[in-house]
């Protein structure tokens, strides 16, 4: 902690958080809060878990597609100061994709799709995906679509009890090698 962290000034990137300041300010100051129902007492404390789910998916893919460079890269647009921060970048914009840390529905998120095909179009991909959970294996995601010269679709990891985490993540990284595998061999970029 600093001194300044008193001081601080929610920008573009992070005013959904805004409402949380009031709270991290009582926090920082000592002032301790708690939650009781009836005769139990509660306590807790925020952590920002999207990032640990985000490297935590990379990491995944990562392991299990050794032949593929998965990071996570930042395209600046021109010289505007704006950029785009895709979650993935795989082979330098051979792929682009998003990791929402939400379950996918059966149907398209328009504005998921919409940032995804943002991020596809900075770095010249003709291919990108919207990455996230579903609820079992059987769950039905949203069809792969075009978007202009751009194909978009979706993975979903099962977060579910009829899979262990280490099937889940066999299951969800042999999926994204099965549509990786072609596109590489194809060149396409």
């Amino acid at each position: 902690m600093q001194p300044t962290d008193r001081r601080v000034k929610v920008d573009r990137h992070s005013r959904k958080y805004a409402q949380v300041i009031p709270l991290a300010k009582l926090l920082l100051d000592g002032c301790g809060l708690s939650v009781s129902v009836g005769g139990h007492l509660g306590s807790s404390f925020l952590i920002r878990t999207p990032e640990i789910v985000e490297n935590g998916l990379r990491a995944v893919l990562c392991g299990a597609l050794p032949e593929f460079k998965v990071t996570k890269q930042r395209q600046m647009l021109g010289d505007t100061g704006l950029s785009m921060n895709p979650d993935l970048v795989i082979n330098d914009g051979l792929v682009v994709g998003d990791i929402k840390y939400k379950y996918l529905m059966s149907d398209w998120n328009k504005p998921d799709m919409n940032q995804v095909v943002a991020f596809a179009s900075a770095f010249g991909s003709q291919q990108c995906a919207v990455f996230g959970f579903v609820r079992s294996v059987e769950a039905q995601q949203p069809r792969a679509v075009p978007v202009g010269a751009i194909k978009v679709r979706t993975f979903g990891w099962v977060a579910s009890p009829e899979l262990l985490p280490v099937d889940s993540a066999a299951n969800f990284s042999a999926k994204v090698r099965d549509w990786l595998l072609p596109l590489s061999d194809a060149g396409e970029h």
